[in-house]
């Protein structure tokens, strides 16, 4: 489906037919123009029109900047509408030409309309003045506004898009690899420790426990094996379907790139910092990964397995407090690890960006106090694309969840999110960073909110019970049967 999606884009791609909209916007541009100083150089539009096209002369008539458009327009559309073509040369001749022809005409036309004694066909007033210099003006910069449109948004978006067609058409063809059905294949450690930064001015930073940290989640993500069916482990599903096999592959190419981004300490610039959320965003970009790579970093007021239960077990109730998801669902559940989920997103602040779909297969492991959630982006029949939102697709995205500092009451977050919004036509990257950055801080800030109304609805239970493992039973019972919003971090994305 990516694939044929990729194909009718490469077809005629929306960034060309807007080229394409553009070189003809020029042509009757100055076409409308051009009109409305013939009406204005003489009382008879008859006279006037005889003057422009049966007596031209490059000192009074304008009729040539319209047959310099057409010329320009048709040789674009043939070029680049009908045999589509990936080259910028002839953009740059019918520039460089219109921009001689405009240079020599300035030099040669009479603006001043000092010859109308010996010349009817010159004004015999200057009322008509705005309209020349407009249509000189407007000859100028449009040319160089298709320019920059071919070179720096058709070929450099189509060129993207093939690359991503040939990617794609190389893993479909390449020999899946499978792992041995006998032995679990070990999943590869990292040169580098993995490290969890917390944000400056908060507590973890001044504990120095980072490298505590490094250690703990270095040493469990080597002990991550292929794709489980069962908590402890095991090799993958002998009864699982093709389709299902391709699932559980693709999660652990998640895993795995989820762990090369946690790997790379440098190259992370900071986008957003909120010192009362003890929550910094930062991003990377990362060689083979499409876009940009935005780490969410916070604490969160809750044991990690209670954050757990929140995200993973919980995420089809996002909805119901999460304000930027509309729909969350898990389409199928392949094993006790791993599924299939699909979200729908509302759009950002202020609807800069619209709401997105999107489809994952979601893949979560622990090993000792540490969690650790990874996904991306699959096609499932259930859900295919419709008309109705535009589908989003995410790269590795994931999270990280372990206790902060020893203190089993609350959690070190680290939330890694890749997505690919699908534009239709170029965006600045500046308005998907606002987006993206707003819409993971609020996700923050009402995870941060909805886990503390758990935690005070807890110990508002505990005290009926009679001794201290009845009130820890309570607890998790009285958790696991509040039915208020179950948060997910799933707005651009499914984690």
């Amino acid at each position: 489906m990516r694939a044929q999606q990729l194909q009718r884009e490469l077809a005629f791609s929306t960034v060309r037919r807007l080229f394409c909209l553009v070189a003809t916007f020029d042509f009757l541009m100055i076409t409308v123009l051009w009109f409305i100083y013939v009406n204005l150089t003489n009382s008879n539009v008859t006279a006037s029109l005889t003057c422009e096209v049966l007596k031209y002369t490059v000192r009074t008539s304008l009729f040539d900047f319209p047959v310099v458009a057409a010329f320009r327009c048709v040789i674009l559309l043939l070029a680049y509408a009908l045999f589509r073509s990936k080259r910028w040369w002839t953009v740059a001749l019918t520039t460089s030409l219109s921009c001689i022809f405009l240079i020599t005409k300035v030099f040669l036309y009479d603006f001043e309309y000092k010859h109308h004694d010996d010349n009817p066909c010159v004004p015999l007033d200057s009322k008509a003045h705005p309209v020349d210099f407009l249509i000189a003006i407007v000859s100028f910069i449009i040319p160089w506004i298709e320019t920059w449109i071919l070179d720096f948004q058709v070929i450099s978006r189509e060129m993207k898009l093939q690359r991503d067609l040939s990617n794609l058409e190389r893993q479909q063809n390449a020999p899946a690899e499978r792992p041995s059905l006998l032995q679990p294949e070990p999943f590869p450690a990292n040169t580098e420790p993995i490290r969890f930064y917390s944000p400056e001015g908060s507590q973890a930073s001044e504990t120095g426990s980072d490298s505590d940290y490094s250690e703990s989640l270095r040493s469990h993500a080597s002990e991550f094996q292929s794709l489980p069916n069962s908590r402890q482990g095991s090799s993958v599903n002998l009864a699982a379907s093709i389709e299902e096999q391709e699932y559980l592959q693709k999660a652990k190419e998640s895993l795995r790139l989820l762990d090369r981004i946690l790997a790379k300490q440098d190259g992370w610039h900071d986008e957003v910092k909120k010192p009362e959320l003890n929550a910094i965003i930062r991003s990377n970009k990362f060689d083979n990964i499409k876009g940009k790579i935005y780490k969410l970093e916070t604490q969160l007021p809750s044991p990690p397995e209670q954050v757990v239960d929140v995200l993973w077990d919980k995420v089809e109730n996002a909805p119901s407090w999460n304000p930027t998801v509309l729909e969350s669902e898990v389409l199928q559940q392949i094993d006790d690890h791993t599924d299939i989920l699909y979200n729908v997103s509302t759009g950002g602040p202020g609807n800069i960006v619209a709401g997105r779909d999107f489809v994952a297969v979601r893949n979560y492991w622990q090993r000792g106090d540490v969690h650790v959630c990874s996904s991306i982006a699959v096609e499932h029949p259930k859900k295919p694309p419709c008309s109705k939102y535009v589908r989003g697709f995410n790269g590795p995205t994931g999270w990280v969840i372990e206790s902060l500092n020893g203190d089993p009451s609350q959690s070190r977050f680290l939330w890694i999110l890749n997505t690919d919004l699908n534009f239709k036509v170029w965006t600045p990257q500046a308005i998907i960073d606002t987006a993206l950055c707003h819409v993971l801080m609020d996700i923050c800030t009402s995870l941060q909110k909805y886990l503390r109304e758990l935690h005070h609805e807890i110990r508002a239970v505990r005290p009926e019970c009679v001794n201290q493992r009845d009130a820890e039973k309570v607890s998790i019972s009285s958790y696991e049967d509040l039915e208020e919003h179950s948060p997910s971090l799933d707005s651009f994305g499914s984690v």
